[in-house]
């Protein structure tokens, strides 16, 4: 997604509250709900909003299940990757430690490389080497192996260059006073619910015809930036 004007500086120094574009394009291609917020403005003009006022999302009883399981894809129920999580762990107890020492680990673990593609995450694991998606795969994995349900999700990232590229990032479910939520995680940049990301809706994922301008940024310092 192009941005017609770069994000400041700030956002790298600072804790950003929220973030507010105008996106002309299919707005249907954001995803509206959770930390983000979509609004229509005229027929191709949408407010998005990232972050505060809005709520991390609830998870239902169904989807804890539905991602904590093992499969061809996740082999979380595999010794091998069991054994490999717990040793990055480090009996660690609170859940929340726990994601961010995988965070930690994954992103440390897999070297950044735009041409490595692994055919499963045991070749994860062996080559050390991969892009968002290696980085996303394997902490899912991991996640699973020790009870917490994660999944991956799509969409873009800020770049550092008034552009959004492709992304991919990691949502976990954490027990919050016997309510899960949904926490975004992102494992490749070492980030946990980074308000520099742009959740895809899954519709119309590659669309090219998309841009953004940048309205307001508020930063928990109370400092407010209007564009």
């Amino acid at each position: 997604i192009d941005l017609n004007n770069k994000l400041p500086d700030e956002i790298f120094t600072k804790d950003v509250e929220s973030i507010n574009y105008e996106l002309t394009g299919d707005g249907n291609t954001i995803y509206n709900g959770g930390l983000q917020k979509v609004t229509k403005i005229s027929n191709n003009k949408y407010l998005v909003e990232v972050g505060s006022p809005q709520s991390l999302e609830k998870v239902s009883n169904d989807d804890v299940n539905f991602y904590l399981k093992s499969s061809s894809r996740y082999p979380s129920s595999s010794n091998k990757i069991i054994n490999f999580t717990k040793k990055v762990i480090n009996n660690q107890k609170s859940d929340e430690l726990k994601i961010e020492k995988l965070m930690n680990f994954v992103s440390e673990y897999i070297e950044d490389d735009y041409e490595s593609n692994s055919e499963s995450v045991f070749d994860i694991i062996y080559k050390k080497k991969g892009d968002c998606t290696e980085h996303s795969l394997l902490f899912t994995t991991m996640a699973r192996s020790i009870g917490l349900p994660t999944r991956e999700v799509t969409g873009w990232a800020y770049d550092g260059n008034k552009k959004y590229v492709l992304h991919a990032w990691v949502e976990v479910a954490m027990n919050v006073d016997n309510v899960f939520y949904w926490f975004p995680i992102d494992p490749t940049w070492n980030l946990s619910i980074p308000l520099i990301h742009i959740k895809s809706s899954g519709k119309n994922f590659l669309n090219s015809n998309l841009s953004i301008t940048l309205k307001e940024i508020n930063f928990t310092d109370g400092e407010s930036l209007n564009f």
